[in-house]
């Protein structure tokens, strides 16, 4: 319990992000073989971390426990001179990544964004909409544009909120908007900045 408090309490540890941008930085896209940044096999990934490093987005506990396993590959080479730390010693500064729930326009489909359903029902209600299909890539669900109604119904806001794209879309479609949200209130959207009057 100590123990846990003090990791908590003190300065995060950043020698993993340290390694990644090190590689990255030596890193000529695996063109040569001359052991300098990532090989291969680790190229697009470890870019990917130090892109996201790069930009202060923070690692999630999956990605940087994934990241610490592939640079150890390296500690007695390109690395020798950073201390990579356990996984037990840094694992409290790395958080899950939160899937929020929203809908979305993307490559003229309707993107259903939302966290892994243990119980099903949210794969169940997307399999009842026509032509739906889940895109392993970005982890959405994926509709058509003609089954904008139906996916605005089966999934509510505010329980999923809607990206501007889709707002305007529905806006754009002649009485979708009104009927997915609530146009008694203002609260309910004024995060458009509409008023219903």
């Amino acid at each position: 319990m100590l123990s846990t408090f003090r990791q908590e309490t003190q300065a995060p540890n950043r020698n993993l992000e340290d390694a990644i941008l090190h590689l990255a930085g030596h890193c000529d896209g695996a063109a040569t073989r001359d052991k300098k940044g990532f090989n291969g096999v680790d190229y697009r990934f470890g870019h990917q971390l130090a892109n996201q490093i790069e930009a202060k987005q923070p690692l999630s506990r999956l990605e940087a426990q994934k990241a610490l396993k592939m640079v150890q590959k390296y500690k007695n080479t390109q690395l020798s001179h950073i201390k990579l730390p356990k996984w037990d010693e840094i694992a409290h500064q790395y958080k899950e990544k939160q899937i929020e729930k929203k809908i979305d326009l993307i490559e003229g489909e309707i993107a259903l964004f939302s966290p892994f359903d243990p119980t099903g029902e949210t794969q169940k209600k997307a399999r009842e909409i026509s032509e739906s299909y889940f895109n392993k890539e970005d982890k959405s669900w994926r509709f058509p544009l003609e089954e904008s109604t139906k996916v605005v119904e089966i999934f509510p806001y505010p329980e999923y909120r809607l990206s501007k794209v889709i707002e305007y879309y529905l806006l754009s479609q002649e009485g979708l908007l009104e009927r997915y949200l609530d146009w008694s209130s203002d609260q309910d959207y004024s995060h458009l900045g509409y008023s219903c009057y």
